[in-house]
């Protein structure tokens, strides 16, 4: 069963306001796995300012996080959801801790499996990147109504309205509280899926974590929704590990590619035997490349099965960094301080200074 997070909304005076007034976007309990000794008694993580290239060493006290950040005051009173977060933030984590020990990412219970769903559905839409985009949104409807309508000062002041901090802070907290259910499904149904990082590599985490990814182009209608087929979902939870959550045609993709490498396989010892020579020849050679391939889908089907870690190659790695900066709206932290992955981006394409946002065209 789902837990209850719309439960923790709350609605009233300055009372509803949580005791918690610093409030993070991404949670402690995820930055805690990319932090290290530092000079005080806190441990510390490196953050890199994608905006200014500037890169420091801070306690995770001080990032992904501002004031009231998930408490909004309105005419009707003060929308907090900062104790509801805290909540299922105290469910989660040590469901995640125990993926991070035990490097397998099966879960015992449906309990489990459901309050992990539904924290990494909130987490896509908990960061500043939705109120970049809404407000980007807000904007492009303003520039709309006052090119195209004459009549239209009172519709330009309703958005004025709208546009405030406050007020899209408050539309960002109740896509979290009004969404989170349906985010979770679509979560829930994907095939889950964790990946380890090879000797020598380290993820690197941004400020809006659960990223996406479509190897299938659809077009204008875009590839990167949460019910999109094909689409991959990534979230790292410490430096060497990282969950996934693939469109079960991916794995689905991955079985039907084994068989019918095994048929092939299978065709090409009957040519061994029965084939003329050069066939026959051709057909012995064939065999241990099949058996390599369908060894590789073999075991990464078997992981998948089980629960245990994907190892990556530099390739997957490099991909998998690259979503996390991409889609960062503006800090990306580390553990060890490297961001020349993040360095190289930026220079070769200033649009990396800022986050992902869906066209408006």
């Amino acid at each position: 069963m789902q837990p209850n997070f719309a439960a923790h909304y709350t609605k009233g005076n300055s009372e509803s306001r949580s005791s918690a007034r610093t409030q993070h976007y991404v949670p402690r309990l995820v930055l805690n796995s990319f932090t290290r000794e530092g000079r005080g008694k806190k441990r510390q993580i490196f953050v890199y300012d994608k905006r200014t290239d500037r890169a420091f060493r801070t306690s995770v006290d001080n990032v992904f996080a501002e004031r009231d950040f998930n408490t909004a005051t309105t005419p009707d009173g003060v929308f907090c959801l900062e104790d509801g977060l805290a909540n299922l933030e105290n469910v989660v984590a040590p469901i995640i801790a125990g993926i991070i020990r035990r490097k397998n990412c099966k879960l015992q219970t449906a309990e489990s499996a459901a309050a992990l769903s539904l924290f990494i559905a909130i987490q896509r839409v908990r960061g500043t990147t939705t109120r970049a985009v809404i407000e980007e949104f807000t904007g492009r409807v303003r520039q709309v109504i006052e090119s195209n309508f004459e009549d239209n000062v009172k519709a330009l002041e309703d958005i004025d309205k709208a546009r405030n901090s406050e007020a899209i802070k408050l539309q960002s907290l109740n896509l979290m509280r009004n969404g989170a259910a349906k985010f979770a499904q679509h979560i829930a149904s994907k095939d889950t899926v964790i990946f380890s990082a090879p000797i020598g590599h380290r993820f690197v985490i941004g400020d809006s974590p659960v990223v996406l990814h479509n190897d299938k182009d659809f077009g204008p209608y875009g590839n990167l929704g949460l019910g999109a087929p094909g689409i991959q979902i990534y979230f790292p939870i410490s430096p060497d590990l990282a969950l996934g959550f693939f469109c079960p045609s991916i794995v689905a993709g991955w079985k039907k590619e084994r068989d019918n490498l095994a048929n092939r396989r299978a065709q090409a010892a009957a040519l061994a035997v029965i084939g003329s020579l050069d066939v026959s020849v051709q057909g012995r050679e064939a065999i241990p490349l099949f058996d390599r391939a369908i060894a590789g889908y073999d075991d990464k089907l078997a992981c998948i099965l089980d629960g245990d870690p994907l190892i990556c190659d530099s390739e997957n790695m490099k991909l998998m960094n690259f979503l996390q900066i991409s889609q960062a709206e503006r800090y990306v932290a580390s553990v060890d301080g490297d961001f020349s992955l993040a360095k190289t981006m930026i220079s070769n394409d200033e649009r990396f200074r800022g986050g992902h946002h869906p066209r408006m065209d």
